[in-house]
């Protein structure tokens, strides 16, 4: 008996913590290129640049992290921000839609 994948799980978290969100990142991966998801897997699938395309994408699709961009971008202070996503889902995911890579 087999499970269908049902998304790829991802989280966006500010470097101070105030703001932590995971979210379902399926559409970025339907989207992205083949090289773009290579490069994604080579930086360990997350928390590097590839990474950061990931959570850029989907601010547009999840209002957490829309407000997520707007507190990193309009602090006194500068903060950054790291995304991860998790490597199972992204394989299974890959496996089903994209058996080439």
């Amino acid at each position: 008996m087999s499970t269908k994948q049902e998304g790829i799980r991802a989280n966006v978290h500010t470097d101070d913590q105030y703001y932590d969100v995971n979210v379902d990142a399926t559409a970025w991966f339907e989207q992205a290129s083949d090289q773009e998801i290579v490069e994604l897997a080579d930086c360990g699938w997350g928390e590097d640049y590839p990474a950061d395309a990931v959570a850029e994408f989907m601010a547009d699709q999840n209002q957490e992290i829309e407000r997520l961009f707007e507190y990193v971008s309009h602090g006194k202070d500068p903060i950054g921000f790291e995304c991860s996503v998790n490597e199972r889902d992204a394989r299974a995911w890959l496996k089903e839609h994209r058996p080439q890579m």
